[in-house]
């Protein structure tokens, strides 16, 4: 059973630590190994985070017909509640819902490796437990090209 919002906000908070010690990356342990940490946010709406019809056509090539507004069906449809750790070059994305591949790579930004030259053929959300609770976490760097 998935989290509510508030409890998914709350949970990720108290495990932060634990969270970010799943990261292969070095260089985001230390990030958020400093004094500031990160903030921690809700991803309420895609659009306030890039996700708009002009941001996304400039951002993404359409794969196989996911256009904006095939990111934006979806969205709707699954509507998942999205809590985002850090900024820039050091974000985390946990969810506790298994999205589709191409969704969850397009909403972490996670959906091109190599700058946009190949599509990732892998799922940038991995399962993980928790404290006893199943989260789907993205680590990386949020812009196409990341993996």
């Amino acid at each position: 059973m998935n989290m509510g919002k508030e409890e998914l906000f709350d949970f990720v908070q108290e495990n932060i630590n634990e969270i970010i010690d799943l990261s292969e990356f070095d260089f985001m342990k230390d990030w958020f190994d400093t004094p500031s940490g990160g903030p921690i946010s809700m991803m309420d709406d895609p659009s306030e985070f890039g996700f708009n019809g002009v941001d996304y056509f400039s951002a993404y090539e359409e794969t196989d017909g996911y256009d904006f507004e095939a990111f934006k069906a979806d969205w709707d449809k699954y509507n998942p509640n999205v809590v985002m750790v850090g900024y820039e070059l050091s974000t985390i994305f946990i969810t506790d819902q298994k999205l589709p591949k191409l969704f969850g790579n397009t909403l972490s930004s996670n959906d091109l490796v190599f700058f946009g030259s190949i599509v990732n053929p892998n799922e940038a959300f991995k399962e993980y437990v928790v404290n006893g609770k199943t989260l789907y976490i993205a680590f990386g760097i949020p812009d196409p090209g990341s993996n």
